[in-house]
């Protein structure tokens, strides 16, 4: 069956010219055994991906709509329809910011300032408002330990109702987690976390460019996310370490110290310090708060990046930390009481969005601030990568608050550093001008101790460097570089938090059993099981020679990157069936529209029901209906499924 018209899968074009290429000699770089996954090296994570070609794009997707499919596999009518953009969507009540936001007076260059009215707070409820979950899945705080990576599963509190759909069974599961897309889902949250700003007006306007202070006059605005309380609880019920998961310090006469006994943080030595003026600082708190993890697994969504985050508690009439700047944008949300920030903008240019954050400035270093406020509870301040800051409390309240950090090393450069790399390789093995030799005595002319010189070879030597880098950008594999950054992406993410439709309707909610050696309970796929990813960000395809790697997030820890880089092989033909549920979410589809590509030998014969169970069973799809159990232990065909897992 010819698919005219339709979408070539980009595994579908890496077939095609994997088949019409002639296979090369190993290189001395080495490659895998047969039947076997080599682990990516740590520095090169998808090292061998696909390379595709300049120029042969056309042909090769030519080339594969002319292949043949099993009669045995059914394509969706939906793969021809074209994916719908996202919508901007702004919570009611929000107003444009073009009249909230006032610029400071012109000595405070690049701050903006907005007060959000009583009235208008009271019509935003927090997207991620939430209790815990009832069911047979709760867990005790006090068996909660720092490396565990799972949780309590949590259910969000909606203002609409769920949308009912009509099901053929009354296994119907009915909620919104069920339809929503993830990322949506975390632009909602974004918005709810800087209104009145509207999101699209804060990265055209702020992000990146200058600091933003929200006076919301409304002390609850943030109760949900962490309360001293909290803080207290995790110290009690949790093996925390001073310098590993808590730091205590000063600054006092232009001296910042750290004051990190060895051992665990008990409650009693941490309130003794902070008795005494010590500022306390929780690192990583989504390891020990599900309220926290649940507000940085949606962010994550949103920014495609690490969003993390630090607790900071600091006794009245104190501060705890140096003038300085970091290398992330910083989100901070005040809890509690009350904190007097000053910030500063940067020195030189050099400091614009560094990569790096600084050492610890004195007042001297830093000039007059450009901004010098209180945050209250409910008050939210925004201020870029490289903003020097600092922040004190006042005599008679304490402080805490949450720095939420997100974009650390994730800029057009660390993609660049990836590529050109990449690109390099590729332009030393396909193109023989970058192979050629460097021309005889060109160490008598080049180099720092020529660079005064007047000599026309230096004119041809820096020609020739220009030449190639032209010739450079033809081989740059674009697409292979940012599935580099998105292995990191995979590495570093929170695992998500299912609310309780979606246990209900995954691997988590399925009720398989043994009792008298009996297996009952069994949750098995159909081919009319319509199923969908867990996230729109849950996994990434990674092409590596001739295999196809499944990067996923769903099973990391809490801490971050305990766990090595999760990921599973699967066969090549599989992959098509993997990218059109990448390109179908939100939507669900039936497991019999998942495409295959036809198997180049008969002892592999990859199902589409297999697949879909191997996916299911991962926790990377959800169906739409919960499933039924069966009284049948069997797998089926399952075992065709050829899988390699990351150790």
């Amino acid at each position: 069956m010819e698919s005219r018209g339709k979408r070539v899968s980009a595994f579908a074009v890496f077939k095609a010219k994997r088949d019409a290429t002639p296979r090369k000699a190993s290189s001395s770089r080495g490659t895998a055994s047969e039947g076997s996954v080599r682990k990516p090296h740590a520095s090169t994570p998808i090292a061998g991906i696909l390379r595709q070609g300049q120029g042969q794009l056309r042909k090769l997707r030519n080339s594969a709509r002319a292949k043949k499919v099993r009669k045995n596999v059914k394509q969706s009518p939906e793969s021809v329809k074209s994916r719908e953009r996202l919508q901007s969507m702004d919570v009611d009540g929000d107003e444009a910011t073009s009249s909230g936001i006032s610029s400071m007076r012109s000595s405070h260059q690049g701050l903006a300032d907005v007060r959000g009215k009583d009235s208008l707070q009271k019509k935003r409820k927090s997207p991620y408002v939430t209790t815990p979950d009832k069911s047979r899945r709760k867990m005790s705080t006090r068996q909660h330990q720092q490396t565990e990576p799972s949780a309590k599963r949590l259910k969000f509190h909606e203002e609409e109702e769920a949308s009912k759909e009509s099901a053929p069974s009354t296994s119907q599961v009915a909620d919104k987690s069920l339809t929503r897309d993830s990322l949506q889902h975390g632009r909602d949250v974004f918005a709810w976390l800087i209104s009145p700003v509207k999101v699209d007006d804060f990265f055209k306007n702020l992000f990146e460019r200058k600091p933003l202070f929200l006076k919301r006059h409304n002390p609850g605005y943030f109760r949900e996310i962490f309360t001293s309380e909290e803080l207290h609880n995790i110290l009690r019920d949790n093996d925390l370490q001073f310098t590993r998961n808590l730091d205590v310090t000063t600054y006092a006469d232009g001296k910042r110290e750290t004051h990190n006994p060895v051992g665990r943080a008990h409650p009693q030595v941490v309130w003794d310090y902070y008795k005494n003026g010590c500022s306390v600082r929780l690192l990583n708190p989504q390891s020990y708060s599900t309220r926290v993890w649940q507000l940085l697994a949606a962010l994550q969504e949103f920014f495609g990046c690490f969003v993390g985050a630090n607790i900071y508690m600091t006794p009245p009439g104190s501060q705890g930390f140096a003038p300085h700047y970091d290398d992330i944008e910083a989100f901070v949300l005040q809890l509690e009481g009350k904190k007097h920030w000053k910030l500063y903008n940067q020195r030189s240019s050099a400091e614009v969005l560094p990569r790096f954050s600084s050492a610890n400035f004195t007042d001297a270093d830093i000039g007059t601030p450009i901004l010098d406020t209180t945050l209250e509870a409910g008050d939210l301040l925004y201020f870029p990568r490289g903003v020097i800051h600092q922040a004190n409390t006042p005599s008679e309240t304490h402080s805490l608050h949450i720095t939420v950090s997100a974009c650390q090393k994730h800029s057009w450069g660390d993609l660049m550093e990836m590529l050109l790399g990449q690109a390099l390789d590729t332009a030393r093995e396909e193109d023989v001008e970058f192979r050629k030799s460097l021309p005889t005595e060109y160490l008598n002319y080049m180099g720092v101790a020529h660079a005064d010189l007047d000599d026309s070879r230096r004119t041809s030597f820096k020609k020739k460097i220009g030449d190639l880098f032209s010739r450079l950008l033809k081989h740059a594999p674009i697409d292979a570089a940012v599935d580099q950054m998105s292995t990191e992406f995979m590495h570093t993410s929170l695992p998500p938090v299912l609310e309780n439709a979606e246990e209900s309707c995954s691997i988590y909610g399925t009720d398989t059993s043994c009792k008298n050696g009996s297996i009952s309970g069994f949750a098995q796929l159909q081919e009319d099981t319509p199923i969908r990813l867990l996230r729109r960000n849950i996994l990434r395809l990674i092409p590596r020679d001739e295999k196809v790697l499944v990067y996923h997030s769903v099973e990391n820890s809490r801490v971050f990157k305990e766990k090595e880089p999760q990921y599973f092989e699967i066969p090549a033909e599989a992959a098509p069936a993997v990218e059109h549920l990448l390109h179908s979410y939100p939507d669900y589809i039936p497991v019999s529209n998942l495409p295959l590509m036809p198997s180049d030998t008969d002892d592999v014969d990859t199902d589409q029901v297999d697949l879909a169970q191997l996916l299911f069973e991962k926790g990377l799809v959800v169906t739409k209906y919960k499933l039924k159990p069966s009284s049948s232990s069997s797998l089926g065909s399952r075992e065709d499924v050829a899988i390699h897992q990351s150790l």
